[in-house]
């Protein structure tokens, strides 16, 4: 074989290599686990005020057997002020 022809085939060697590392990360990143019970965001808001206070404002769910618990939960400048839970029954 010529030099020229082993150029060719390194050249190749090495974009099979990226494209299989490529395919690899990309698997990788497709495949999740979903869990029934994590909690799911049901509404979230962010807002200041005059005085340059920011709120948020957070309601979520959490899947129990049977009931589902919604949280509610209230932040003043990054600290938390109040939160609530209620059972929501599922029928």
């Amino acid at each position: 074989m010529k030099t020229q022809d082993w150029g060719w085939i390194i050249l190749l060697a090495f974009i099979f290599a990226i494209l299989g590392y490529i395919r690899l990360a990309h698997s990788q990143e497709i495949s999740t686990i979903v869990i029934d019970n994590a909690p799911k965001k049901l509404y979230t808001e962010l807002y200041s005020d005059e005085n340059g206070n920011q709120f948020m404002v957070e309601i979520y769910e959490e899947p129990q057997e049977g009931n589902d618990l919604i949280h509610f939960r209230a932040f003043k400048n990054g600290k938390l002020i109040n939160r609530l839970q209620k059972n929501n029954e599922r029928h």
